[in-house]
C-alpha cells in the first residue's frame, strides 16, 4: 500500500518536503531574526533614553558654561578698560604717508596740554622729547609708532598728574625699555609694560597727591616709587619715580605678526633685487 502510494505519488511528496523543509528552515531562521531584531531594539531604545538624558545635561551644563565664559569675558574688559590707557588720538587716524610729522605734532600737543596747565600752576615742565628719544626708524610701519603712541600717551598721563599734584621740579622723561610679564599659567598671554622715569622735587603731601591721581579707571598707570630722600630744600623731597602703562598681549597673535612682517619684508627685499 505505502510501496503503491509512493510510487504514485514520489514526486508530488519530494516536492512538498523539500518545501516543507525549506518552510520549516525559513520559519526558524526568521524566529531566530525576529529574537535579535527584538533585542537590538530594546538594546537601541536604551540607548536612545541614554542619549536623551546625556543632551539634556550638556544642553544644562553648555548653557551654564557659557554664561560663565560670558560673564569672565565681560569681566576681563571691564578690567583692561579701568587698567588699560586710552590708545592717543592720533592712532585712530594714522598717517601711513608722513607718521613722523604726525607724531611730532602729537608730542607738540601733549607738551602744550602740559604747559598750559602748568602756566596757571605757575610751574615749569621739562625740556620737550623728540621722535629720536622714542627710537624712531624711517622703516618703521604702523605697529611700532604703536609702542611710541604707548610711551607717549604714558608721558601724558604722568605729566598731567605731576603738575596737578603741585610738584615744584620736574625733570625730563626717560623713556624705560618695555618689560613683560607672562600671565600665570597661562604662556600665550603676557603683561606688557612700557615705562617712563621722572626725577621730582616737591613736599611730602605732593608726593602723596601724585600717587592718588593714578587709580582711576581707563587713566590708570603703576606707580613705582624707586627712591625718595631728602634735598637741601627745607620742607621738600627729592624722588624718582617711574610710571607704567599696561596693555595685555597675545603672544601667537604677535609671533604670527611677526612672521608675516619678516615674509613682507623679503619679498620685497627679492622685488628690488629682480
Amino acid at each position: 500500500m505505502l510501496a503503491r502510494l509512493w510510487a504514485e505519488n514520489k514526486k508530488f511528496l519530494l516536492i512538498t518536503g523539500t518545501g516543507l523543509t525549506m518552510f520549516l528552515l525559513l520559519n526558524s531562521w526568521a524566529d531566530a531574526y525576529i529574537g535579535r531584531a527584538e533585542g537590538w531594539l530594546d538594546e537601541a531604545t536604551h540607548i536612545e533614553r541614554e542619549i536623551r538624558e546625556l543632551k539634556r545635561e550638556l544642553n544644562r551644563g553648555y548653557w551654564r558654561e557659557k554664561s560663565r565664559s560670558r560673564s569672565y569675558g565681560d569681566h576681563e574688559t571691564r578690567l583692561l578698560r579701568a587698567i588699560e590707557n586710552s590708545p592717543e588720538p592720533e592712532l585712530g587716524r594714522f598717517d601711513r604717508a608722513s607718521p613722523r610729522l604726525q607724531f611730532n605734532q602729537a608730542i607738540d600737543r601733549v607738551w602744550a596740554s602740559a604747559l598750559e596747565q602748568a602756566n596757571r600752576s605757575g610751574l615749569r615742565i621739562p625740556e620737550k622729547l623728540a621722535p629720536e628719544d622714542f627710537g624712531l626708524d624711517r622703516s618703521d610701519g604702523r605697529r611700532e609708532y604703536e609702542r611710541y603712541y604707548d610711551y607717549l600717551g604714558v608721558v601724558r598721563r604722568a605729566l598731567e598728574g605731576i603738575v596737578a599734584a603741585g610738584i615744584a621740579e620736574i625733570g625730563r622723561p626717560e623713556l624705560i625699555p618695555e618689560e613683560d610679564s607672562l600671565v600665570a599659567e597661562n604662556e600665550r598671554f603676557a603683561c606688557r609694560f612700557r615705562a617712563a622715569r621722572f626725577e621730582l622735587l616737591g613736599s611730602s603731601r605732593s608726593f602723596v597727591e601724585l600717587l592718588d591721581q593714578f587709580q582711576r579707571d581707563g587713566e590708570f598707570l603703576q606707580v613705582r616709587l624707586v627712591d625718595l630722600r631728602g634735598s637741601q630744600l627745607e620742607g621738600q623731597l627729592r624722588g624718582t619715580v617711574e610710571f607704567a602703562g599696561m596693555r595685555l598681549i597675545h603672544l601667537d597673535a604677535e609671533a604670527e605678526a611677526d612672521m608675516g612682517n619678516v615674509e613682507q619684508t623679503v619679498d620685497a627685499g627679492a622685488s628690488e633685487s629682480r
